[in-house]
């Protein structure tokens, strides 16, 4: 059987582990193979090609590592004999050109993928029988695309059966018996590059590009190309909201049984870990890497994963690159799960039923955290309703509030959009903050429920606390540097992986807390930041006030508030 056939048979029955991403790969190709003789399906089978190029890579001699200056040995790694089998085996039965035009491969780091896309690329400039090929190895910077354009020119150096047929320069590597060259460019090189018509194209670390330019440039270029081919490859990485994410989400629908969403130019792998599975349990490794024992070694795993259990901050990193797992952000706070988990009594209502609300929590204590828009910004106010008995949770209440008028010019502006018409956000006249809407709308809480203190950032503030202190409301100044906040990060924390609080499942609050990073201090500190400008954490600033100034009195009251509170006793 050949190894590629024999990866299929072993990862259906399970002898190899994979993810559930791998198995629908894997099963659609064989679904695919049982259509072949379907008279009005296009696509067939050309096992003999496979084989053809898979065979080439004996002709790719090694320049790093322990293998340097031995041919490509596939034969320990079935996984992308199992790749090049179907990129290259899948034809259309009108013109016998190749099926796929895009292949899309998220493997962990380690996994030979770049020298890989070089090979692949060499393939496109010498082996694939097409005149003036322009080959292009792209990446969202040069330095990052000139990896792969490196690999493979050392890859051309060192092969016997290539070096002679080329012209290898520091930048460019040609083949002028067909016209055809080799080169990387960054995504600013793609966009005004001239006569830009690549026969393959290899773009590298999407997780890393910020946008769809050099995907789109590179794609849209190939309409003249007879039977071209896309690459694309990456890690996962730290931004779930950008092409990366996009694209993966896509092919994930494109392989789910259960989806009807069909595209058949689009090849895609992807090694990870299910959801359950424990990142620990080394039987699970195989999963995120198909090279292991290979080119990732089990013992330097395991050194990253023991340095992984013991500091919180490598985890994330470990995690993303080594068992390409999707996490929100480089040093993400609270894992979306964790989060998930403290939705233990769904209570979220949109603020539009703000009535329904109050009169929900009528006579309840609670603390509150206000961050006050600025000019157009997000206005949050969490209220932090005490526990209905001694180790209970705390319900978190979420109000946000927006300029209606800036909502179509924000990066997230459909995703508001539809927060608003939902009744989670709140949208005011304008496009500026309306601080007395929020002044009003704080009093008439306070008329129902008990605000033992209402923290706030000091900022443009003075206006707000004179009149809210009128009202007879506690305000309490929270500073948001690393000293004052760190505590309250603490609390935040703690609360969140003991399952203390309650948010009902709020989604402008889960969306907040996804973007939400941890920066410290030389004394280790912590204060909430954003990954990305555009990011919005307004809500959870809110909430750590909120739960700060709740810890703290608690700390010093020495009496229970269960004794105490006539609302709190009497439930």
């Amino acid at each position: 059987m050949h190894p590629a056939q024999q990866y299929i048979s072993d990862i259906l029955d399970g002898t190899i582990p994979a993810c559930k991403y791998i198995k629908w790969a894997v099963q659609r190709h064989v679904d695919d193979l049982e259509k072949v003789e379907q008279e009005d399906y296009p696509y067939y089978f050309d096992q003999e090609t496979a084989q053809w190029y898979i065979d080439l890579f004996q002709f790719f001699y090694l320049y790093e590592g322990e293998a340097a200056g031995a041919p490509f040995d596939l034969s320990e790694l079935q996984w992308i004999q199992f790749q090049l089998w179907c990129i290259f085996g899948w034809k259309r039965k009108k013109n016998d050109k190749r099926r796929f035009r895009k292949a899309y491969i998220i493997v962990a780091k380690k996994n030979i993928k770049t020298t890989l896309a070089g090979c692949l690329g060499l393939i496109g400039l010498l082996f694939d029988g097409e005149s003036g090929a322009q080959i292009y190895s792209a990446a969202s910077n040069a330095k990052q695309a000139k990896i792969c354009f490196r690999a493979a020119r050392e890859i051309a150096k060192k092969s016997p059966a290539l070096r002679n047929r080329l012209e290898i320069l520091t930048n460019n590597i040609s083949h002028f018996d067909s016209a055809s060259f080799f080169e990387y460019i960054s995504s600013q090189s793609a966009q005004t590059k001239d006569g830009l018509n690549p026969h393959f194209s290899i773009i590298d670390e999407y997780h890393a590009h910020p946008d769809n330019e050099v995907h789109d440039v590179l794609d849209s270029a190939t309409a003249a190309r007879q039977q071209p081919l896309v690459y694309i490859i990456t890690t996962e990485g730290f931004n779930q909201n950008g092409p990366h994410a996009d694209l993966r989400d896509y092919c994930i629908d494109v392989l789910d049984p259960n989806k009807q969403v069909e595209d058949d130019n689009i090849f895609f792998l992807y090694y990870t870990l299910d959801k359950d599975d424990d990142w620990e349990d080394e039987r699970n490794w195989i999963k995120s890497n198909p090279s292991l024992g290979v080119s990732v070694k089990y013992d330097d795993l395991r050194a990253k994963a023991k340095t992984a259990k013991q500091l919180p901050s490598a985890l994330n990193n470990f995690l993303t690159k080594h068992m390409n797992v999707p996490v929100d952000a480089e040093e993400v706070f609270i894992p979306s799960d964790m989060w998930a988990e403290c939705n233990i009594k769904t209570l979220a209502k949109p603020v539009s039923e703000l009535p329904s609300i109050l009169e929900e929590y009528a006579g309840r204590r609670c603390y509150g955290g206000l961050d006050l828009g600025s000019v157009s910004d997000f206005t949050c106010l969490v209220l932090a309703f005490e526990p209905l008995s001694e180790g209970g949770h705390w319900d978190i209440i979420l109000i946000s509030i927006i300029p209606e008028d800036t909502i179509a010019d924000r990066k997230n502006s459909l995703k508001i959009a539809e927060w608003v018409r939902e009744g989670w956000i709140m949208a005011t006249p304008g496009n500026v903050t309306d601080h007395n809407y929020t002044r009003e709308l704080i009093k008439t809480i306070a008329e129902h429920v008990q605000i033992i203190e209402l923290a706030y950032d000091r900022y443009k503030m003075t206006e707000m606390v004179n009149a809210l202190m009128d009202e007879g409301i506690e305000m309490v100044p929270f500073g948001q540097g690393y000293v004052s906040m760190s505590p309250a990060i603490d609390d935040v924390e703690r609360l969140i992986k003991t399952k203390q609080i309650n948010h009902g499942g709020n989604p402008v609050l889960e969306w907040m807390m996804g973007n939400v990073v941890i920066k410290k201090d030389p004394a280790g500190n912590r204060k909430f930041d954003k990954q990305k400008a555009t990011d919005k954490i307004d809500g959870p600033v809110a909430m750590a006030m909120a739960l700060g100034r709740a810890m703290v009195n608690q700390e010093e009251d020495t009496s229970s508030i269960y004794d105490s509170d006539p609302v709190i006793a009497s439930t």
